[in-house]
């Protein structure tokens, strides 16, 4: 094979050379390359210029780009996108590696497959050779390549194998958590620190030409312009956020004060090469993991103003240009594209007694033009923020003016009592804890929870109070928490609040019986919907009893024998092969945000929404479930958020709670009600039954189904099974399958691929497979039944993969967490 060395020359060359070429061109990437030898297949040598690029700086030329004077608008803040005061050439700041550091380098077809053999030096002094060889003698010439140069750092970041990085999407799809990086001072580095940052380059077009026996690196317009140069200028892979704010804010006569800087939606890892969106060209998606990261704010000085710097490396999250957005007023949540990172400061008020008002003031990133929203590598984003109003910025729709009431207040929304209530956004209701309501003997009826008020009124004690246990986020990660953002730390009353009957106080036992008090919720409003759990606590702390906050606009009538089509309150009877006249089922799983009758149109984000959430067999707690567009054999579950998993967040609504990986087996039911976030399993509880259970999952007037409604989905009677490619291709397409359960072609319903929960750190098959619980048990303690859509193409024993099948199955172990469609408890 032909091999084609490129030289290295010194950084000190190529930033000078990048400088000359600035001035008379626009600064794009380019390669120069000299002219190529002969080698009649010995190593050929194209020089090649390589050097790190200087930071680019996110505001334009002038220093009051995107100002705002705020009072005259109306406007809460001022916002300056400060432009860069000192260049490389007038300050001795160290800001890049010293060397080439875990050097990779790839060349790609325009389809992204491999046209080099791997190349990999670990480290590379500047000037040094890299060898790429030529996979392909046969070809004289490729016209639109990519090349790509990555310096991986000291650190180590992901590593980067010949088997890992044989195509370009291979290589976009290796990523790195952010802790190394973050160890890296913002400003004051020393060369070891800043030796550990990668720095990349990708070229999406250059050619490759083969003179005689010499291979070259030219520019793709070569042909047109005569020049063959593209300048290899390796950018930082991090970009870097820098806020500075000035804060002085009374309204009536009360000083507010700065408590928490948090810099929102901010992509959990990095990607040494982004995948962008086919359609918007935005990255990272919206089924990527994002966090929020926290930052030190000061005390008011002797003045009463607060003052304070704080930098932030983060990794690029590029988002579509809105050009609605005409001006700094206009950059809110309503308007910001999904995922856009943004600043929220939150200044509560110094007056004990009015600890609980809070101004909240949102900030989103970007350049100098307010349409924009993005965060590019390699670039600066210095913001000056001056907050200073004298009222309530009711005119301003970045500031969200917090003044909360408990959630009893002007609340006599009374329901009967399930263990999953479905409220709508900004929705309250109250209830009795030591009720359940139910159907007996085809009646209606509210009875007590004796499991409940045995509890209680034996040694743990009664309930002493409630809080808010996790909440999830509108999309993922991103988006507002669905229950709101609890007053503190130890007062949820905002959102869950125990009040006794005739606001008696709590008794010395606490509470123990019906009647005894209410339990009062309110969630957050202008939100999509997801769900939340609230507890009550005993007198040692612990978990009493839990209920699952369902918050959707779904709201299906549990009365009536028909079908429904509305698609907010669409029901589905499953008449397809049964004789039997059972009432409908929801067309949903327990926890979706909505229902299909179709494939779901737009992106896996939209899809996402019928997944519902899992329940070991018998249990009534939720296990949040699957959040990704990849299929996933296994994922193995640790602390902290989970990729390819939803998160639960806390109730400050942005601190991720972590699932109990601790190893469990069968239990008590006492035991599954102290430890809700834990995998495990009761023997004795169950859903089964003439009557709903206390332990069954579902909102009032529903109750788990029993098997024999899952005939209709297939003809279980024949044991018939459907097992065409058409149906696998149609799954894998689509992240699940369209289901016939009535005798018209129009009766079906979307049952998503969500995967399952199958041990205490174990998530498996996401968009391979699903099953759908019954509340019948099993031939034996530990197994019952469900519904399941399989296509997973495993092999068996003769070799042949195993086809698309339906199958309602016997022997489940109880401990998996399934999902759950509810049936109406009566017509």
């Amino acid at each position: 094979m032909n091999r084609t060395k490129i030289h290295l020359l010194p950084a000190t060359l190529c930033l000078c050379a990048a400088w000359l070429v600035c001035t008379t061109t626009a600064c794009d990437d380019r390669i120069e390359t000299d002219a190529a030898l002969p080698g009649d297949g010995e190593t050929i040598e194209v020089n090649v210029r390589l050097g790190f690029a200087p930071e680019e700086n996110a505001a334009a030329a002038a220093t009051d780009t995107r100002t705002y004077t705020g009072k005259a608008k109306g406007q809460a803040f001022s916002v300056e996108l400060q432009a860069e005061a000192n260049t490389r050439e007038t300050t001795t700041e160290i800001t890049t590696p010293d060397k080439l550091y875990g050097l990779n380098y790839f060349l790609y077809s325009n389809d992204g497959k491999s046209l080099l053999a791997y190349g990999y030096q670990q480290n590379a002094a500047i000037g040094s050779a890299l060898n790429f060889t030529v996979t392909s003698t046969a070809v004289t010439q490729y016209d639109d390549c990519q090349l790509v140069i990555i310096a991986r750092g000291t650190a180590e970041n992901s590593a980067i194998s010949e088997d890992n990085a044989n195509t370009l999407a291979a290589l976009q799809a290796i990523s790195f958590d952010r802790n190394v990086i973050d160890a890296i001072p913002t400003s004051g580095a020393t060369s070891e620190q800043m030796n550990k940052m990668p720095y990349v380059l990708h070229l999406k077009h250059v050619r490759l030409v083969k003179e005689g026996d010499a291979w070259k690196l030219q520019s793709p317009d070569v042909n047109t312009t005569g020049a063959q140069d593209v300048r290899l200028m390796l950018k930082r892979l991090a970009a870097k956020v820098t806020v500075n704010w000035n804060y002085d804010v009374t309204v009536n006569n009360e000083q507010y004060t700065l408590k928490q800087l948090l810099l929102q939606s901010v992509p959990r890892k990095f990607n040494y090469i982004p995948t962008p969106n086919e359609g918007d060209g935005s990255y990272p998606g919206e089924m990527d993991q994002y966090i929020a990261l926290t930052a030190t704010v000061d005390a008011p000085d002797e003045l009463g103003t607060q003052k304070g710097t704080y930098s932030f490396w983060v990794p690029a999250n590029v988002r579509a240009d809105n050009p609605a957005v005409s001006s700094e007023l206009l950059r809110t949540k309503d308007n910001a594209p999904s995922c856009s990172s943004f600043m929220e400061f939150e200044a509560v008020n110094s007056n004990p007694d009015n600890k609980n008002k809070k101004f909240r003031y949102r900030i989103y990133t970007g350049d100098d033009n307010p349409q924009n929203f993005s965060i590019k590598q390699n670039t600066d984003y210095i913001y000056n923020i001056k907050f200073a109003h004298t009222d309530i910025p009711v005119q301003d729709r970045r500031v969200t003016y917090v003044d909360p009431i408990p959630a009893s207040q002007n609340n006599d929304n009374f329901v009967p009592t399930a263990n999953c209530f479905m409220v709508k956004p900004g929705g309250s209701f109250c209830f009795d804890p030591f009720l359940f309501r139910r159907v007996e003997s085809g009646v209606e009826k509210d009875v007590e929870n004796t499991v409940l008020t045995g509890w209680t009124k034996g040694t743990r004690g009664g309930i002493r109070y409630v809080k808010v246990v996790w909440q999830t986020r509108e999309n993922g990660d991103t988006g507002d928490p669905v229950l709101g953002i609890a007053n503190s730390g130890s007062d949820h009353t905002n959102i869950v609040e125990l009040v006794g009957t005739n606001n008696a106080p709590l008794p010395t036992n606490g509470y123990t019986q019906p009647g005894d008090c209410r339990i009062y919720c309110r969630v957050a409003p202008n939100t999509i919907g997801g769900n939340g759990l609230t507890a009550a606590y005993d007198a040692n702390d612990k978990i009493l009893w839990s209920w699952h906050l369902w918050v959707t606009d779904y709201n299906p009538d549990s009365r009536g024998g028909t079908s429904v089509d509305t698609p907010n309150k669409r029901k589905q009877k499953y008449s397809r092969f049964s004789s039997k006249n059972y009432p409908p089922m929801m067309d949903r799983n327990i926890g979706a945000q909505k229902g299909f009758v179709d494939y779901p149109e737009g992106n896996e984000l939209e899809r996402s929404r019928a997944d519902g959430l899992g329940y070991s067999y018998g249990r009534k707690d939720p296990t949040l479930g699957s959040f990704s567009k990849e299929k996933r054999n296994k994922i193995t579950i640790t602390e902290g958020a989970v990729d390819g998993l939803l998160n639960m967040y806390a109730p400050d609504g942005y601190s991720v709670i972590s699932r109990d990986v601790t190893a469990s087996s069968a239990q008590s039911v006492e035991w599954t009600f102290l430890n809700i976030l834990k995998w495990g399993y009761s023997q004795s509880s169950a859903w089964n039954g003439d009557v709903k259970t206390f332990y069954d999952p579902s909102p009032q007037g529903w109750r788990v189904p029993p098997r024999e409604v899952m005939v209709n989905f297939f003809d279980y009677e024949n044991s018939s099974q459907e097992s065409k490619s058409s149906r696998e291709e149609e799954a894998s397409k689509n992240g699940g399958l369209l289901m016939k359960y009535g005798t018209n072609d129009t009766d079906v319903t979307y049952v998503r691929l969500t995967g399952y929960r199958r041990s205490y750190n174990t998530f498996e098959f996401i968009n391979q497979f699903t099953a759908l619980w019954a509340r019948d048990t099993g031939n034996d303690n530990n197994t019952a039944w469900a519904f399941a859509i399989d296509y997973i193409k495993a092999n068996d024993e003769s070799g042949k993969p195993y086809p698309l099948i339906f199958k309602l199955v016997n022997n489940w172990q109880r401990g998996d967490a399934h999902q759950v469609r509810c049936i109406q408890e009566i017509e």
